[in-house]
């Protein structure tokens, strides 16, 4: 089975099992946590250096109900795609001179960049802790130029059919858009651009530079690299079952789930290692690794959804119960019912979450879907056909999308892309140690078996008990742990995510 849908029927299982509510896969904005970081600075707009050369475009965004104060210069509308498709954007120029441009990829797949902007990384802040919209801090577009896109097409306010099927459909849908985006904003094109993607925006990312740089009109834009924030990069053992004893003995070591048991669930996950063959694969998960393939086991697992279903009909707190239900090789089903015990409303995207924090009540979707608010955004040219429940915007995500994506599947982007783009640009991975959706020892371990400028995996031994987390940076390529976030790390976090990206990626 594809990577992709391994990694993604995953996201499904995990919520409808645990009684979850069913939140986008991989979103941006649903299972944020409050940020008390992100409290308004005032209501002056900072001063523009970067103002555009089509200061009298129609896409002007003047004013925004229920937002008071000044608003930053801010574009939004529809570029041309592929086939008269069109794609809604949101522009916002950068506050200080930079020579920066950054666009941003949301995940899902199927989920809108929208949501990126108003809950995560844009100029104006609109989330649980910020009930209208208001003046947000931790903007990007402190240090760079912006760009938000609701692709592929069929996603958020970029409605219409038919929607896109493909990864290879979206990347020539993307490509067009930019073309688009810098017809109309020309100015850019002197700019360095960076893709920078969340979750399934890892695909995206990594496709989209590939085809850029071989593109007879875009490839001689100034290209920087591609950012990933939790993203997929491998199969579902490698990902997420190889590592999966070493990932909770990290949580372990942060006194999170199984502190007290965990001498008793380490000599489990012991002798299950030794039996499927991972012992071999996390041995030879060394720093600097052996310059040879670190073979996968050939390991049956069974059918995850009925495990699942198992241990969702279990009351049982004991952890033996689910040594005795798990008796294949996948441990991460195994690491899952055993943070189930311990929490039966677990979020998966941020352990120490629960369903408490109820992310239906969230204010940004019933805002996105108002007809005012539609109007001043200029996100008007929309289907009724495809209205949903809660409007046109619906939640923000497009199941159809998602399914079609899923379907079709894509090849993981460490095979060919990742090592292709270092050679000439920066590649930098930012991971959440809470995050249980896409575990982090995988992604680790994932490096470590693939080569890149002359060499395999990492030669630079990480700090595992850095209450932190570490950064390892390598010939063009870097990997960051922070043991702080899960895997929307802009929402919990958006000083550290800065710091990485800066640091790591645009320096």
């Amino acid at each position: 089975m594809n990577l992709t849908i391994h990694i993604l029927l995953l996201s499904f299982l995990l919520y409808t099992v645990h009684g979850l509510p069913a939140y986008s896969p991989c979103s941006a904005y649903y299972n944020s946590p409050p940020n008390n970081n992100n409290a308004s600075s005032g209501s002056t707009a900072p001063t523009n250096y970067n103002t555009s050369k089509k200061a009298v475009n129609t896409d002007l965004v003047t004013s925004l109900p229920e937002y008071d104060g000044s608003l930053p210069e801010m574009y939004s509308g529809y570029l041309g795609a592929e086939n008269l498709k069109e794609i809604f954007y949101t522009f916002a120029p950068a506050t200080t001179s930079t020579d920066k441009f950054i666009v941003w990829l949301q995940g899902g797949p199927g989920c809108a960049g929208t949501l990126g902007f108003f809950s995560e990384n844009g100029p104006i802040i609109l989330d649980p802790n910020h009930q209208t919209p208001q003046d947000n801090p931790n903007s990007w577009t402190r240090f760079a130029n912006m760009l938000w896109i609701d692709q592929p097409f069929g996603t958020g306010y970029s409605q219409g059919s038919p929607l896109a099927s493909t990864v290879s459909i979206a990347t020539s849908d993307f490509i067009q858009t930019l073309k688009s985006f810098y017809a109309k904003f020309p100015e850019m094109k002197e700019k360095e651009l960076y893709l920078v993607g969340e979750s399934y925006g890892s695909v995206w990312g990594a496709y989209f530079a590939q085809a850029l740089r071989s593109d007879p009109e875009l490839h001689t834009i100034p290209f920087g690299g591609l950012g990933i924030i939790s993203g997929l990069l491998a199969d579902y053992e490698t990902q997420n079952t190889i590592t999966a004893s070493m990932w909770l003995d990290h949580v372990n070591k942060m006194d999170l789930y199984y502190s007290d048991d965990a001498a008793e669930v380490s000599s489990f996950f012991a002798a299950k290692n030794q039996q499927c063959g991972y012992t071999e694969v996390l041995e030879r998960m060394q720093f600097p690794v052996e310059q040879s393939p670190i073979p996968k086991p050939q390991v049956n697992l069974t059918n995850s959804f009925s495990k699942r279903k198992r241990q969702a009909d279990s009351d049982s707190s004991n952890i033996q119960e689910a040594f005795q239900m798990i008796t294949d090789c996948d441990t991460y089903t195994l690491t899952d019912f055993l943070l189930y015990l311990k929490n039966h409303c677990m979020i998966t995207y941020d352990i120490t979450l629960d369903c408490s924090f109820n992310s239906n009540n969230d204010p940004l979707t019933t805002y996105l879907n108002r007809k005012d608010v539609q109007q001043q955004l200029h996100a008007t040219r929309v289907e009724s056909a495809l209205t949903s429940s809660k409007g046109i915007f619906g939640n923000g995500c497009n199941y159809d999308v998602y399914g079609e994506i899923v379907k079709h599947g894509a090849p993981s982007i460490l095979e060919e892309v990742v090592p292709e783009l270092v050679q000439n640009n920066k590649v930098s991975f930012l991971a959440g140690a809470l995050d249980f959706q896409i575990l982090w020892t995988g992604s680790l371990l994932a490096l470590q078996n693939t080569t890149w400028n002359g060499w395999q995996g990492f030669q630079e031994t990480p700090d595992l008990n850095s209450p932190s987390g570490f950064t390892l940076n390598e010939r063009n390529l870097a990997f960051t742990l922070s043991n702080n976030v899960g895997h929307m790390a802009p929402s919990k976090d958006p000083a550290m995510v800065i710091d990485w990206l800066q640091k790591t990626l645009l320096d």
